[in-house]
C-alpha cells in the first residue's frame, strides 16, 4: 500500500516537473488552437444536354432527356456554395441574343450566378453532407441552335468557412 502511494508520488512529480513553464509578466503561456472546417469533393459525375423539339433551347433538365451534373460533399462546418454562370468552351457560335443559366441545388437552397455566396449551416451532427446537383440551360432566342458539338462549362465553388 505505501509503495503504491510513493510511487503515485513519484510520478506525479514527474509530470508536474514535465509541465514547469517559466514565465515573466510580458511572457504569459496562451494555448489555443484554431479548429477549420475541412470538406471532400468526391464523386464527380458530369451532365449532359439534350435539346428541345424546335433546337432553341439546350437543357440538363429530364424532363428535356438531359442529365444535370452532380458532386458530393462531405464537410465539418459550414460552408459556402457559390457557382458561376456556364461559359461556351466548344460548339457552333450561339445567336446574340442567347442566354445562359445555371444553378446548384443542395438539401433545400438553390444557388444561382447572381447570388452572393450562399451560406450553409451543419446539419445537428456538425456536418455538411450531400450531393450537390448542377442544371444548366441555353437559350438561343427565336433561332434554331446549329447543328454540332456543344460543350459549356459551370465552376461550382464550396468554400469551408
Amino acid at each position: 500500500m505505501i509503495y503504491r502511494l510513493l510511487l503515485g508520488s513519484i510520478l506525479t512529480t514527474s509530470l508536474l516537473a514535465g509541465l514547469t513553464v517559466s514565465a515573466y509578466a510580458d511572457d504569459t503561456p496562451i494555448l489555443d488552437t484554431e479548429l477549420k472546417t475541412e470538406c471532400e469533393l468526391f464523386n464527380v459525375i458530369n451532365g449532359s444536354l439534350a435539346a428541345s423539339l424546335d433546337k432553341k433551347i439546350l437543357s440538363s433538365d429530364e424532363s428535356l432527356g438531359g442529365t444535370p451534373a452532380s458532386v458530393e460533399v462531405s464537410c465539418n462546418g459550414t460552408i459556402d456554395i457559390q457557382i458561376s454562370a456556364p461559359t461556351q468552351e466548344s460548339g457552333p457560335g450561339l445567336s446574340a441574343d442567347a442566354t445562359l443559366s445555371s444553378s446548384a441545388q443542395f438539401r433545400d437552397l438553390t444557388v444561382t450566378p447572381s447570388q452572393p455566396a450562399t451560406d450553409v449551416p451543419p446539419d445537428s451532427e456538425g456536418n455538411v453532407e450531400g450531393k450537390i446537383t448542377i442544371n444548366m440551360s441555353v437559350n438561343n432566342g427565336n433561332q434554331p441552335l446549329q447543328p454540332g458539338n456543344y460543350n459549356f462549362t459551370v465552376t461550382l465553388t464550396v468554400v469551408p468557412k
